[in-house]
């Protein structure tokens, strides 16, 4: 079994990781980093609101990289350096706040994607993310979060 190297992003003073590789994580981290770069320069981000239409923007950008480079890291693998660096993020970022459309590669069925996400503090508890604290997760977010105690995790190092 390979590990692969997780990366880490951050939003409104939270740290986010995911797994590297061509894992959906990659692509929640960029989208991530892009609406850090939006608040940033503008300020909270309402998704249900007045900015819903550019949240969609970097979601969309996000997703058409995963159907880009998204396959079998041993074959094909993802350039995560360069889609998670702050140039490629900030140039995702000032097309959402332009209104710029996205192009997508083809037309694909709707269907849906799953990301799991979990938050560990440095005792090792970790727990499922606020979804207050995250703007993303407020749209769909099913449940509270959830605390619970854990050792050590190899993700540590890469915040």
């Amino acid at each position: 079994m390979d590990l692969s190297r997780p990366y880490g992003a951050r939003y409104d003073g939270v740290g986010y990781l995911a797994a590297g590789d061509n894992s959906q994580g990659l692509y929640f981290l960029q989208a991530l980093k892009a609406l850090e770069a939006v608040r940033l320069d503008r300020g909270p981000v309402d998704p249900l609101g007045r900015d819903a239409g550019m949240v969609a923007t970097v979601l969309a950008c996000a997703a058409a990289d995963r159907d880009r480079y998204g396959a079998d890291p041993q074959w094909s693998p993802a350039p995560a350096e360069e889609l998670l660096s702050d140039s490629y993020v900030r140039r995702i970022a000032d097309q959402a706040m332009a209104g710029t459309p996205v192009e997508l590669l083809g037309q694909r069925k709707a269907s849906g994607d799953t990301v799991a996400m979990v938050a560990a503090d440095a005792q090792g508890t970790w727990s499922l993310p606020d979804p207050e604290r995250l703007p993303l997760l407020r749209c769909r977010a099913a449940r509270p979060p959830h605390r619970h105690r854990a050792g050590p995790s190899i993700y540590e190092e890469a915040m």
